[in-house]
């Protein structure tokens, strides 16, 4: 037997075995054979419901961003002559989190892609546009950046 404690929004953000079943008279504690699995979940009227997170996901890890570039891409910059290019890349793997949305990250970001064009070596043949909003795509659960 567990009791699963609600937040404002009625998402269940705690689950307690208990040996005694009670009921409170508030919607914040609920009572029942539920197992904790349901960490997450909306709670109305009785019924237990897990909504899709909807919201972008717009800053993501470094490391995250280094793997949307493919192995040609990377080493073609670390290799190649363009200082510039050398130098954006490598702010980009040393920064804290990558903020998809940051123009001066999107700037630098323009740059790099440009470069990979003319050295015709954009990821599966992509034009500059497309290459641009494959890279600055809405990051994953797993990519997500969570702050210190």
């Amino acid at each position: 037997m567990y009791i699963l404690t609600l937040d404002s929004n009625s998402i269940v953000v705690g689950a307690k075995e208990v040996g005694d079943t009670y009921i409170v008279g508030t919607m914040d504690i609920i009572r029942g054979s539920y197992e904790p699995n349901y960490l997450g979940y909306t709670y109305t009227d009785g019924v237990f419901s897990k909504e899709e997170n909807t919201q972008s996901i717009r800053v993501i890890t470094t490391g995250s961003m280094q793997t949307r570039f493919s192995i040609t891409e990377e080493v073609t910059i670390t290799d190649g002559t363009d200082s510039v290019a050398k130098v954006l890349l490598a702010r980009l793997l040393n920064a804290k989190n990558i903020n998809l949305d940051l123009p001066e990250f999107t700037e630098s970001l323009a740059y790099i892609v440009n470069f990979l064009d003319v050295s015709g070596v954009l990821y599966l043949g992509a034009t500059p546009s497309e290459r641009t909003d494959q890279l600055l795509v809405d990051g994953t659960e797993e990519e997500k950046y969570i702050g210190a």
